[in-house]
């Protein structure tokens, strides 16, 4: 995560061209500027933590790692390659002391895919798989899945990130999640090994 923001923050400060402006569309209006989101927004980092805590083995938690260091190096390459900002009324965070951190350590820029988002759904696909194998009860899935879709709308409701870069961070997720669900767990003995993907379950469930 260290390297992650190391990385991240130089390609902030120091773009590799005129970063393109990710226009706003319909949605981003509709929603419009909600400062109480902000904690919700900044809970990433307890949520995200949360998978690597509950790893069956040390095997299991280096592969992860590495998926996930590896979601995050294609956000990185499309900073790289492609810059982008997004265009923030600045006057939104001057009168929201809560956002003066924010502010002071991040901007506009990086926008597109919304690595917040990408990391939220990742996550949120590989927590669902372990409640399920744990047989955990499934309001404790529901409390996981809205945690996960309300970090995704805090981005646009703190006016951090506009809908499409929401879609290219879906997308980056979803691309994550298919090259690493048959991977993670191979070897493991833990419950979570057994627990087939969500749109494997879900097949095999329709042919029942």
């Amino acid at each position: 995560m260290s390297l992650f923001f190391v990385a991240y923050f130089h390609l902030l400060d120091q773009p590799t061209g005129t970063p393109t402006v990710v226009p706003a569309s319909v949605i981003d209006h509709l929603v419009g500027f909600q400062p109480q989101f902000f904690y919700l927004y900044a809970s990433l980092w307890l949520y995200v933590s949360l998978v690597p805590a509950i790893m069956p083995d040390r095997r299991s938690l280096i592969r992860y790692g590495v998926v996930i260091g590896m979601v995050c190096l294609v956000g990185l390459a499309v900073f790289y390659l492609y810059p982008t900002r997004i265009e923030r009324d600045p006057s939104l965070w001057i009168n929201q002391p809560e956002f003066a951190w924010l502010s002071a350590v991040d901007s506009s820029g990086n926008a597109f895919p919304s690595l917040h988002v990408a990391t939220a759904l990742f996550s949120a696909y590989w927590l669902d798989r372990t409640i399920r194998a744990l047989r955990m009860p499934a309001s404790i899935r529901w409390l996981s899945a809205l945690w996960a879709l309300g970090i995704v709308y805090s981005t646009l409701a703190i006016a951090q990130h506009v809908m499409w870069d929401v879609v290219g961070g879906v997308v980056l997720a979803m691309v994550g999640v298919m090259l690493s669900a048959p991977w993670v767990f191979v070897g493991s003995n833990a419950p979570e090994a057994n627990a087939a993907p969500i749109s494997v379950a879900r097949f095999r469930t329709g042919r029942k």
